[in-house]
């Protein structure tokens, strides 16, 4: 913002332009977690601040051949086949095995932690309705005692970010930033699947950049500098419940 239009903006016209912006930072930051957990390929990232470095930027286990740690019990797993970016076999139509089979490649690495699947809210009612899957209630509902049901409350509102019930143990929400018909598990365990890079300390957030004295107005100097990428390559997998023939397709990645 320029000091000329300072001068004429309102307050809450200049509180306007800081939501806009901060709601633009929010999908950004959206996009970015999307593009780490749905690509299941790696790539090389050139590091331009800093002295143009070459970045090895891994997804999830994928099947790449590179070593993978035992699992809790002795486990190998195979490098060039083990891959946590699953399908299903039938497009739209997975079955309760499939996604506990997905729940289970994640759980199968570590000894302890909570299993949690995000799905896109498109895919609850389909949720609901699997052999297994015990529901959260509204806590303002008394529930019949000869019911089985999940040991936590349902949030009546946000029904786009909730827990909705659990499954084979792990615990199902609906995620705003998840694309439809895929999901994603994750193990909260202290070992994070993701991780949030920036150019150095102090620099985190959204920040205005500089001052534009030009005119006309231009209210482009707010930026964050920042990426996000796999942490823990064996503390995630995808469900693609698109493509069927048990393959997996990376979806449209998207501000929403």
């Amino acid at each position: 913002w320029t000091r000329w239009s300072l001068e004429q903006m309102m307050t809450q016209e200049l509180a306007a332009q800081f939501t806009a912006a901060r709601a633009a930072d929010v999908k950004n930051l959206q996009l970015q977690i999307k593009r780490a957990v749905f690509t299941p390929t790696n790539t090389t990232f050139v590091d331009k601040l800093v002295n143009g470095l070459l970045l090895p930027v891994k997804a999830f286990l994928n099947a790449d051949s590179q070593p993978i740690p035992l699992g809790p019990n002795g486990e190998v797993f195979n490098g060039a086949t083990h891959t946590h970016y699953l399908g299903v076999t039938t497009a739209n139509t997975p079955t309760v095995a499939e996604v506990s089979a997905a729940i289970e490649t994640v759980i199968e690495h570590y000894a302890t932690g909570q299993p949690y699947m995000y799905i896109n809210r498109a895919q609850e009612a389909a949720f609901r309705a699997f052999t297994g899957f015990q529901a959260y209630y509204d806590n303002r509902v008394t529930v019949a005692t000869t019911l089985t049901r999940g040991d936590a409350a349902l949030n009546p509102i946000a029904l786009y970010n909730r827990a909705i019930g659990i499954l084979d143990g792990a615990e199902i929400w609906t995620k705003p930033w998840v694309p439809a018909s895929y999901a994603f598990v994750y193990m909260n365990n202290g070992q994070k699947p993701l991780v949030l890079r920036e150019r150095a300390n102090g620099t985190s957030g959204l920040r205005i950049m500089a001052d534009n004295e030009q005119f006309p107005l231009r209210a482009n100097t707010m930026a964050r500098e920042m990426g996000v990428s796999v942490w823990n390559r064996s503390n995630g997998a995808v469900l693609d419940m698109t493509t069927g023939s048990t393959t997996y397709t990376t979806p449209a990645i998207t501000v929403v």
